[in-house]
């Protein structure tokens, strides 16, 4: 046994030939147990920012040689000091100590106590120059919740008792390939040992200040690791069933079904079963090495950004993942992610059409918990679900759902769904003694698994009700390349800052008034925004956008090289904090990645080689280029600008893109305040004008020379908006021309643009898509540009003229003149009356 605790280790008094005894056995018994399990470790490396010459004391929680092997085995590993080793600047023999010390071998509560190592780390700090590193690392052995009333997993996971000899025995036994070592980020004791004016604290003030500082941040991290104690399922029903909210529900559908309220609870207690999950650690297991198989042999592996953005907050904040929804696997893939970041896999809401026989268990065991797609009208499985979200959030456990409520077909961002945050805000608003933390997620496949099922429904084929299935039957693709996986975690919205800055009396509206519809409506555009602005820009992104802005989606291989450069680089330089993450391949290796992906074809010309995508392909295409969309339509409305004026006045172009702006917000859920608007724009045309895009001249901005090689990518950036101006540019004429209740005007001007795809040559469904005219007239509302009347008639304003000419000075000529035909050719009987 390594001694910890001993009056000073560097004594004389402990004969040299034991120190060297207990050396060897320690190193014998570092290299048996590492030789058989099979840890994860997590931070041990640069981003410590320490060195080999810095004095650094490693703090373990909990007395443990097994612990104590695996973390030195670590740092050895990371070319780090190992703990056995003298500590540099001081006479300590040894650069760790121990918070806490269980004994026996079935454990008990672990009390935090000084250690006498500890002491003298803090005396020493008064008398060196050198600041002293206190390091907090953690093992977890079978990382997992335990589960109450549940022998075998007490025995063998990680829980809120100190860890055991017996159990850990049989950890290393049995989840060898399930230890999590992580290593925190280092403090400082030279700054511990004083006051925030910088006096030093007397000795015990020190002592107990250090110590509270370790326990709470071993709270937390277990917090955010292991998570909570999950509840017997059995037990979670019947508490839900037997709560005050539930037994109101059930004592008033008992009075009006004329049915005993043991029936009607019965009943309840029915639909928890339906509804609850079950979450179990060995099918979470299963799916990590079925899933370690599908990223690595399926797909070329998983890029995950900015996962630390979760550690500030797992310890503090009930965490609600709120991700993109792309495929089947989504989930799979968000709790796949968090495990191998030893961070707790979340419960996750799945629509009831995936609780299938076998597969809907397995499911439930891997955190899913099913819902109805509508049960607004059924007032007893209303009350159940709410109170089993209430249960699992006032219990701390992660949580998961898809606020677009189903997958985008397009690739594009959906309107976002309130229901599951409404009762997520009813839940709060009935106990916020625990903050909650939406944390949004961005999933960037290079391409989809369910791609085949989305070409056929964009190509006009009936959309079939979702299923898992839908991933087994495209099985016969898995031959194709699938590149990578982007997995992008976005800046947190805590909800309770939120609601203080967006409704501050929010702590005075009753939880079932009216007005937390708006709030909720508020908060869902902000987290599909959140979600938006953590998109990652992959290769078929870049190169699905360059083709994609030609008229026969065809490119010159040396055009299309530049062009990714280009896009690439804006992508780069969007004034957003964290920057977006783009690929960093150079233009061949994009085009190649795409090509076997995708799979556009090249041939040889005798001036070079040209890049086309046929008809399917280009349908395809336009997911990837949705997907990122956001990230260049303001550089395109600029060059698009140019492209039609020449030279403008900085106002003017001020004027014009502010004008513009709150429609292209609302289609793409822009990230930036319209307050904010200039600066930005200010920031691209300095971008465009490094890439030699623009002139600009103090309050003159010019295009570059057209007889020069740049201006075509300024044409080719500025078709990048033309579809949004297009589908605006619909609208207002349907809008003014003809007068229509509002309601035809979104079939309308879906049915005039899918007539204009056909003849102008638009090789995009989702161009027609019936959301996105929607989505402009619900802005051109929001604007107060339009307003309905009492027979269901619309109103407009005045200002919608100026936009309308905005709008018509931009688009392309040729197209103006086959919107005008079809606007001439339309007879649709109408109703309702327009005004100026």
């Amino acid at each position: 046994m390594v001694e910890t605790d001993s009056p000073r280790s560097g004594d004389d008094t402990k004969p040299e030939l034991l120190r060297r005894l207990t050396n060897i056995r320690f190193q014998l018994s570092r290299a048996s147990l590492n030789a058989w399990i099979n840890p994860t470790v997590l931070h041990c490396d640069e981003s410590l920012g320490i060195s080999q010459d810095d004095a650094v004391a490693y703090v373990l929680p909990h007395r443990s040689l097994a612990d104590l092997l695996v973390v030195d085995h670590a740092v050895r590993q990371a070319n780090l000091r190992p703990l056995v080793e003298p500590l540099s600047h001081t006479t300590e023999d040894r650069s760790f100590f121990f918070l806490g010390h269980p004994e026996g071998w079935f454990g008990r509560r672990a009390r935090a106590r000084p250690s006498p190592r500890m002491d003298r780390l803090l005396a020493s700090q008064h008398e060196l120059s050198q600041d002293i590193l206190v390091l907090p690392v953690s093992v977890f052995w079978g990382h997992q919740p335990s589960q109450e009333k549940s022998l075998v997993r007490l025995i063998l996971s990680e829980n809120w008792t100190a860890t055991s000899r017996l159990r850990k025995f049989l950890a290393i036994l049995f989840l060898r390939n399930h230890i999590l070592v992580e290593f925190s980020r280092p403090l400082s004791l030279r700054d511990l040992i004083r006051t925030g004016d910088g006096e030093l604290l007397d000795p015990q003030r020190q002592r107990r200040k250090l110590m509270r500082v370790l326990r709470v941040h071993f709270s937390r991290q277990r917090q955010a690791i292991v998570g909570p104690d999950l509840s017997h399922r059995r037990t979670l029903i019947n508490r839900i069933v037997t709560t005050n909210h539930v037994q109101e529900v059930v004592s008033r559908e008992a009075a009006a079904s004329n049915r005993s309220v043991d029936v009607v609870t019965r009943t309840a207690a029915g639909y928890a079963h339906e509804i609850v999950s079950h979450q179990s650690y060995r099918v979470i297991r299963l799916f990590n090495s079925l899933l370690g198989w599908l990223w690595n042999h399926i797909y070329d592996g998983i890029d995950v950004h900015h996962v630390d953005t979760l550690r500030s907050v797992g310890g503090t904040h009930e965490i609600i993942y709120v991700p993109c929804h792309r495929s089947h696997i989504d989930y799979l893939l968000l709790s796949y992610v968090l495990y191998h970041n030893g961070l707790t896999p979340p419960h996750v809401a799945a629509g009831e059409n995936l609780n299938l026989p076998i597969i809907g268990g397995l499911l439930r065991r891997g955190g899913a918990f099913f819902m109805r797609r509508s049960f607004r009208e059924d007032l007893l499985y209303r009350a159940v679900f709410d109170e089993y979200l209430h249960q699992i959030f006032i219990k701390g456990y992660s949580v998961e759902y898809f606020v677009e409520g189903s997958r985008s077909r397009t690739g594009r961002m959906l309107t976002p769904k309130t229901g599951m945050l409404a009762m997520t805000m009813r839940s709060f608003v009935r106990d916020d003694s625990k903050p909650i933390a939406f944390v949004p997620v961005y999933f960037n496949y290079q391409k989809v698994i369910e791609s085949p099922t989305y070409l056929r429904e964009l190509t006009g084929s009936q959309k079939k009700p979702e299923s898992v299935f839908d991933i087994f039957r495209v099985f016969a693709t898995f031959k194709h390349a699938f590149g990578r996986v982007a997995v992008s975690f976005g800046t947190p919205l805590m909800l309770p800052e939120h609601l203080d800055e967006t409704t501050p009396d929010w702590r005075e509206i009753h939880v079932d008034d009216p007005q937390w519809s708006k709030v909720n409506r508020k908060l869902a555009m902000r987290l599909v925004t959140l979600i938006n602005k953590a998109a990652s820009v992959g290769p078929v992104n870049l190169v699905s956008t360059a083709l994609l802005s030609t008229r026969r989606q065809t490119m010159a291989v040396h055009h299309l090289h530049g062009q990714l450069n280009v896009l690439a680089e804006l992508a780069r330089q969007a004034p957003v904090s964290p920057a977006p993450i783009v690929s960093d391949q150079d233009p061949s290796h994009l085009l190649s990645a795409t090509e076997e992906i995708i799979g556009v074809e090249r041939w040889s010309q005798g001036l070079g080689d040209v890049v086309n995508a046929n008809q399917n392909t280009s349908i395809l295409m336009t997911y990837y280029r949705n997907s990122t969309l956001h990230w260049f339509i303001l550089p395109g409305l600029l060059c698009r600008l140019m492209r039609v004026h020449r030279s403008m006045d900085l106002g003017d172009i001020f004027t014009h893109v502010e004008r513009l702006y709150p429609f292209v917000q609302a289609e793409l859920f822009l990230p930036w305040q319209s307050t904010d608007l200039r600066n930005v724009l200010r920031h691209y045309l300095v971008a465009l004008e490094h890439l030699n895009l623009l002139n600009v001249d103090e309050e003159t901005v010019t295009a570059c020379d057209p007889a020069s090689t740049h201006y075509a990518t300024l044409t080719t950036l500025a078709e990048l908006a033309d579809p949004t101006l297009e589908r605006c540019f619909i609208v207002l004429g349907l809008l003014t021309e003809t007068p229509m209740p509002i309601a035809d005007v979104q079939t309308r001007a879906a049915a005039v643009a899918e007539y204009l795809a056909s003849i102008y040559g638009i090789n995009s469904p989702d161009f027609f898509d019936a959301s996105l005219f929607a989505s402009f007239i619900n802005a051109l509302s929001d604007q107060g540009l339009l307003a309905l009347t009492e027979d269901d008639g619309i109103r407009w304003h005045d200002d919608l003229i100026p936009l309308q000419q905005t709008i018509g000075g931009l688009i392309n000529s040729e197209f103006n003149n086959y919107l005008q035909h079809a606007l001439q050719m339309s007879t649709v009987p109408t109703a309702g009356e327009t005004t100026a």
